[in-house]
């Protein structure tokens, strides 16, 4: 499978007033790499409707292969991820019969734990089970709402065909969907997935500009990332083909030994 190009549409007023941190697109991004795809984008939204409609169909119209769209499917009325991504796609959205039956199915299990006052399912609990007509659910065996795959046409005969991944934005919820229904599943492993070596220095950034500099110059095969950790402390992440990345750390370990003793990590 050729590399894809994702993006994720985060959405959420929690996230963008600072009262929830968004650990969703780290785990998403760390998964998705080491499947040999790359994340391209992200962007946070709040919960509006026009807003994300807005930011989705300008996504899709760029080079992406897939956007995750991730949070507000919950019941509550701030909870319009589905409506919008609808009409983003121009789909109605239809309730899908497994998806009711799994909601169902929870709800019971909620009234039995005395954690909701009935077992009957009621508006807000139909609303979680509308999905985009066309879409696949993904059954969330660990929460309510359940997660939905759009499969969407290429723009054009050379182009691949792309996908809207719908997830909830609990952590929990999410982590459990991508591991159970989406890795290996409706994403594979890319053809080539990138191998990459770090090394930790206590060198200040500064003083190795000009070493990185070459080093990026003559190796543009692999790719070098400088982290900063702190004043002195910086990894430095090598990544690309393990031949090439192996023989061009073993360069860049050399060079800045140069720079002063250095017992690399």
């Amino acid at each position: 499978m050729k590399a894809l190009d994702i993006g994720f549409l985060v959405v959420g007023n929690e996230i963008l007033q600072g009262f929830t941190t968004d650990t969703n697109s780290t785990f998403l991004s760390r998964h998705l790499t080491q499947l040999g795809h790359r994340v391209v984008r992200i962007v946070t939204v709040g919960d509006d409707v026009g807003t994300i409609v807005r930011h989705l169909r300008a996504m899709l119209k760029g080079d992406l292969d897939v956007v995750f769209v991730c949070g507000g499917l919950g019941s509550t009325p701030d909870d319009v991820t589905m409506e919008a991504v609808g009409k983003a796609l121009g789909r109605p959205l239809v309730v899908h019969p497994n998806a009711k039956a799994w909601i169902a199915e929870r709800v019971k299990m909620l009234h039995g734990e005395g954690r909701i006052p009935n077992s009957s399912l009621d508006g807000p609990h139909i609303r979680m089970a509308k999905v985009p007509k066309g879409a696949k659910v993904l059954h969330n065996a660990v929460g309510t709402a359940p997660g939905s795959v759009v499969d969407l046409p290429a723009k054009g005969k050379k182009d691949k065909a792309r996908k809207v991944i719908v997830l909830p934005g609990v952590p929990k919820e999410l982590k459990y969907l991508y591991t159970a229904e989406i890795e290996g599943k409706v994403l594979r492993p890319a053809s080539q997935i990138p191998y990459y070596e770090e090394i930790t220095v206590n060198i200040a950034e500064s003083t190795m500009n000009e070493v990185l500099e070459r080093f990026t110059k003559d190796l543009p095969q692999v790719y070098l990332g400088s982290y900063p950790q702190d004043d002195r402390t910086v990894i430095l992440r090598v990544s690309g083909k393990k031949k090439e990345v192996l023989a061009s750390v073993k360069r860049l370990r050399r060079d800045l030994g140069h720079i002063g003793d250095q017992d690399f990590l």
